[in-house]
């Protein structure tokens, strides 16, 4: 591919190739502030355009998410943060590609824009199990923090509310999908750390219920939780519920392949019973 198709995918190349250059010539430690800051995960967003920020706020996400595995602390809070996150990539994803998020199903349910619908409602049944475990710190500073900026940009960049005609997506239309998608991506990987983090939480004995709040069925079986049931006290929550959380994060780890870049024409169609139209929080 030639030199400057790459450069112009890659704005900043010509910097990194200086330095490289001059890594040859000088000695590296007046370079090596330059070096920090040509490293994966930005220290800082850029915020020259939505665009960009977005992209930014994504890949420091995927960083911080990945730290979670390691991190010996209750991160439940974070968890939860970044599933309502999930929910809002993939449904401003797939408003901005044609699909209808008021309708209860929809067609082609297994790909393209259909499949991101269905991923928003599979990010959205995640929130609400998380939902059901008791939270007792908050959300990591940075989680919260570029968790928010990107629900903000995504307003901006895709409005749910303003679904996009059968017309081609303009160069600058493009532009947005190629972010759009790239935050499906780093939403994939999101979930493989997070489902890890989970898992961490599940097996520490880290996670709470609410005793009132779980199944009747499930209750009547185990003498000790309709007791703490009756005294409205929290226990630790039952693997038959955790298991049923980490299955969700399975499902939310798949990419939804294949989404289209040609808009669908006109309302996606019920396909199926059982689904709800997608609310944002």
């Amino acid at each position: 591919m030639p030199h400057g198709v790459v450069a112009r995918q890659l704005p900043g190349l010509d910097r990194l190739t200086d330095v490289a250059r001059g890594l040859a010539t000088d000695t590296p430690q007046p370079l090596k502030p330059q070096l920090d800051a040509l490293g994966q995960v930005p220290s800082r967003p850029g915020k020259d355009n939505p665009g960009t920020e977005l992209t930014d706020r994504m890949i420091r996400l995927r960083q911080a998410t990945w730290e979670l595995a390691g991190d010996r602390s209750d991160a439940l809070a974070s968890l939860r943060t970044m599933a309502a996150l999930g929910v809002a990539v993939h449904a401003h994803t797939a408003a901005f590609h044609g699909a209808d998020l008021k309708a209860p199903d929809t067609a082609s349910a297994d790909r393209g824009a259909g499949a991101l619908v269905t991923h928003a409602r599979t990010w959205q049944r995640l929130h609400h199990a998380l939902s059901e475990f008791a939270i007792l710190t908050p959300p990591a500073t940075s989680i919260h923090d570029d968790a928010a900026a990107a629900a903000r940009l995504l307003r901006e960049l895709a409005p749910i509310e303003h679904r996009r005609g059968s017309a081609p997506f303009t160069s600058a239309e493009r532009q947005i999908a190629a972010r759009l998608n790239g935050a499906v991506q780093v939403m994939a990987d999101v979930a493989v750390h997070e489902g890890t983090t989970f898992d961490r939480l599940a097996r520490a004995g880290l996670l709470y219920m609410p005793a009132p709040t779980l199944p009747r069925d499930l209750v009547s079986e185990h003498p000790d939780l309709a007791t703490a049931r009756l005294e409205q006290r929290l226990v630790h929550a039952p693997d038959v519920i955790t298991a049923a959380t980490a299955r969700l994060y399975a499902e939310v780890a798949a990419h939804p392949i294949g989404v289209s870049a040609t808009p669908p024409v006109g309302p996606l169609t019920a396909a199926s019973t059982g689904s709800s139209p997608i609310t944002m929080a």
